[in-house]
């Protein structure tokens, strides 16, 4: 009795300090990249979590569409003003200034000669040599005339135009797609003169796009500016914007929604089927005990554990009220047709070794999801687990105590129970049929399986508003030419080995373009090099012998005085400058223009290059192949071929799975049928599943197979049970209709999950509501094909009397 107290103490404690932990700790997250499946290539993994977790998940595109060019530039510049105040902006680019125009030149022409060349030591001693400074010369000549060249100051001292050649490949890393306008952004007019005028913005929030809470914070103050500008306007302007929030903020909206009708309805039904099998309020109220405390200390453990709790968890965790009722379901039904004055603690006891077996076979398939390797299913499996372990607990020490001795019976699950056990019985005649029923599915599934349409590309998991995907990429024809989801990475330790190695990725891209393998690109090297490189260009300009001399003779010719150039030639006398490093860009406040070529988490910096009419991707790949830290990324083409591998890999776990259930299963009985009674049912239904849906023409991916891994694990229970009802000497009728009532909850729970919006948890719903389904219907076949053979009232009879 002490230790029953214990017990009871524990629960209570338990129940009281997850409830406490989740309303204090409770963190909402729709972060998509924690469903993110790990890759066999560490280097295309490296990438894909630097950039999924860099300001560049954290960029937005904000365009105003107006009647007119100045429209478009003046409302935008409007929005701008009013969103830099904004707490959640972190950075804002929406054109250039003089302020942008005058860091850019002292920042730059100091360390001009540093870009002389990105291959000096093959090209300036041609460049540097009489004929290459002859042709220099020229250049002057011919930049003079220019509203530029006007400049005295940066002539003198510059009359090899180092400085103007970079700042022409800066203009050339800038979308090619946009002009200025009063220094503000605008995107080309696509048809003709009559198509709006749009201003273009370009921003970064302070927090990650997934918290949602920030986010909307964020997107009421843009609605809002924009309603106020667009009134000084008559209402004649626009407002389009992309952005991963945006995707954030709706995927947490239609969670909601999921999550509050799944649990509703399917409380609502479970009440009500629950009503009418056990005609009691008082079982319907205990019901909820178990529920609740599932539900708690999930949400607690994933609270705790991951610090917040993702949408799709929570969807999934409200199908937790059909599985987490199963045990008590199975308690009550066994009570209510006990002998008169029977104790619930004594009825309990009867079928605790069944309720204890089944809740591990089911943990055993959380436990899988865990060991898949990605974080949001992880998180799932912990919330599962822990919510069976708690509705376990509850039923154990919690129920008995509120559960009253049996007063009377209820009519109707006497009678069911002997019409259950009458068909069992009545199966065995037919015994030889049956035993050509799973032979039929295993040539079923011999023939459909290879037949399988498996769909991995991460579009099929996911339910994008077609008209946000129209804006998305109606935004990123107006703002960018390179095509989206791939580019070219080169990764570092440090920002200047990423430079490096961004050095040498240029020349490889360049010779590529040449090739004809890709149209074009941007690169972040086209705004800064490595001082690497940089140091190279002014080693050998300094260390050319006889270039003052040849330099004045050139330059002399095309008619220039040399003493013009006294300046040019004091720095060349003196000591090399220092190259312009990274350091000094980010304190000259230049970062906006490498937004978007760059991206850091942690200590891996990534230079990023982006591409453009890709033709021969692994031409590509070839050339760069011997770069070492750099990398081509197509985004597509990198999550289907690692959610194709983790899904072969969470078909394996199916194997073990089974195998490890059938395991457990045998340690309870050691007896090999029953054993195989109890296990068949699940795996039986799991081939047919596959099958069916594979004939329906479903296109199976990723859920599909996590789908399997519960069915498995949920299926056994009912094998569980009804085997539990032949160890012991039970009518199997009276098991059976425990078993039909737990299985319609949760059949019903993840048939509500099949009508999810989401096509994640459809699939897993869909998946496990049929597999569950098909394990109900073979449970008590699997007890007549095995030859556990049964009297006239459900009662097993061992063969060996027989």
């Amino acid at each position: 009795m002490n230790r029953e107290r214990v017990g009871v103490a524990l629960t209570l404690g338990m129940v009281l300090a997850s409830a406490i932990y989740c309303v204090s700790h409770f963190r909402f997250s729709s972060d998509v990249t924690v469903f993110l499946p790990p890759h066999a290539d560490k280097a295309q993994l490296l990438v894909s979590q630097v950039l999924a977790k860099s300001d560049l998940a954290q960029a937005m595109i904000i365009a105003v569409e107006g009647p007119d060019d100045e429209s478009a530039a003046a409302a935008s510049k409007s929005m701008a003003e009013t969103l830099t105040a904004h707490p959640e902006v972190e950075w804002l680019h929406s054109g250039i200034d003089r302020d942008n125009e005058r860091a850019f030149y002292e920042t730059f022409f100091p360390a001009r000669f540093g870009f002389l060349s990105d291959r000096p030591e093959d090209e300036l001693e041609g460049y540097l040599s009489s004929a290459g400074l002859a042709t220099a010369a020229k250049h002057l000549k011919d930049y003079l005339t220019t509203p530029m060249g006007q400049s005295s100051e940066m002539v003198t001292k510059d009359p090899l135009l180092a400085f103007y050649r970079h700042l022409e490949r800066v203009q050339e890393a800038r979308p090619s797609t946009l002009s200025l306008l009063d220094g503000q952004f605008l995107a080309p007019r696509s048809i003709g003169t009559q198509s709006p005028a749009v201003g273009v913005l370009f921003l970064g929030t302070k927090s990650s796009p997934f918290d949602s809470r920030a986010q909307q914070n964020l997107y009421d103050g843009i609605n809002s500016a924009f309603e106020e500008i667009n009134k000084d306007h008559g209402g004649k302007l626009q407002l389009l914007s992309s952005g991963v929030n945006r995707y954030a903020l709706r995927a947490e909206r239609d969670t909601r929604k999921d999550v509050q009708r799944i649990s509703t309805i399917s409380l609502l039904c479970t009440v009500l089927l629950l009503l009418a099998a056990f005609r009691s309020l008082r079982y319907i109220l205990l019901v909820v005990v178990p529920v609740a405390f599932a539900l708690a200390s999930g949400l607690a453990a994933c609270l705790l554990v991951f610090g917040s709790v993702h949408g799709m968890t929570l969807a999934f965790g409200a199908t937790l009220v059909g599985v987490s009722v199963d045990y008590s379901i199975h308690f009550f039904n066994h009570h209510v047709q006990a002998p008169k004055a029977t104790r619930a603690h004594k009825s309990l006891k009867a079928v605790w070794g069944g309720i204890v077996l089944g809740a591990l076979t089911t943990v055993a398939g959380f436990v899988g999801m865990a060991w898949a390797g990605i974080e949001g299913m992880r998180q799932i499996a912990v919330f599962g687990s822990v919510g069976i372990c708690g509705a376990v607990l509850t039923t154990r020490f919690l129920l008995p105590i509120f559960v009253p001795p049996v007063r009377r019976g209820v009519p109707w699950l006497g009678r069911a129970s002997a019409v259950l056990s009458t068909l069992v019985t009545s199966l065995a005649s037919r015994r030889r049929l049956l035993m050509a029923l799973p032979l039929l599915v295993a040539a079923l599934a011999a023939y459909q399986l290879p037949r399988i349409e498996w769909n991995d590309s991460p579009t099929a998991l996911t339910d994008f508003d077609p008209e946000m995907v129209a804006e998305d990429e109606r935004l990123r024809l107006l703002v960018s030419d390179s095509d989206p989801g791939r580019f070219v990475a080169a990764m570092g330790t440090t920002k200047e080995e990423a430079l490096v190695r961004n050095d040498a990725a240029f020349g490889a891209l360049t010779a590529a373009t040449k090739a004809g393998e890709l149209g074009g690109f941007r690169s972040l090297h086209q705004i800064i090099w490595s001082a690497e490189l940089q140091e190279r260009n002014l080693r050998v300009l300094w260390g050319t012998e006889g270039f003052i001399d040849r330099y004045r003779e050139a330059f002399a010719a095309e008619g220039f005085v040399p003493e013009a150039f006294a300046e040019f030639e004091l720095i060349l006398k003196g000591e090399r400058p220092a190259p312009l490093t990274w350091n000094g860009l980010e304190e000259s406040g230049l970062l906006p223009l490498v937004r978007g070529l760059y991206a850091q988490r942690g200590k891996d910096v990534m230079a990023v290059n982006l591409l453009y009419d890709v033709e021969e991707p692994e031409a590509i790949r070839e050339r760069l192949s011997a770069i070492k830290g750099v990398e081509y990324f197509d985004q597509k083409e990198y999550l289907e071929s690692a959610y194709g591998g983790f899904r072969s890999k969470i078909l394996e776990v199916v194997v073990l799975g089974l195998s490890a259930v059938l395991f457990l299963v045998f340690l309870r009985y050691r007896d090999w049928r029953l054993a195989l009674a109890a296990s068949i049912p699940a795996g039986v239904s799991a081939l047919t599943t596959l099958s069916a849906l594979s004939i329906a023409g479903v296109p199976l991916n990723l859920l599909h197979v996590l789908g399997l891994m519960l069915v498995l694990s949920m299926g056994v229970d009912y094998g569980v049970f009804v085997v539990e009802s032949v160890k012991g000497a039970t009518a199997t009728g009276k098991a059976m209709v425990g078993t039909i009532v737990s299985a319609l909850t949760t059949i019903l729970s993840f048939g509500l999950l099949a009508m999810s919006a989401n096509p994640a948890l459809s699939a897993l719903g869909a998946t496990v509501a049929i597999g569950n389904s098909l394990s109900l219907v073979m449970t008590p076949l699997a007890l007549v094909m095995l030859g556990l053979k049964h009297d006239r009232e459900g009662l097993y009879v061992d063969a060996s009397s027989s």
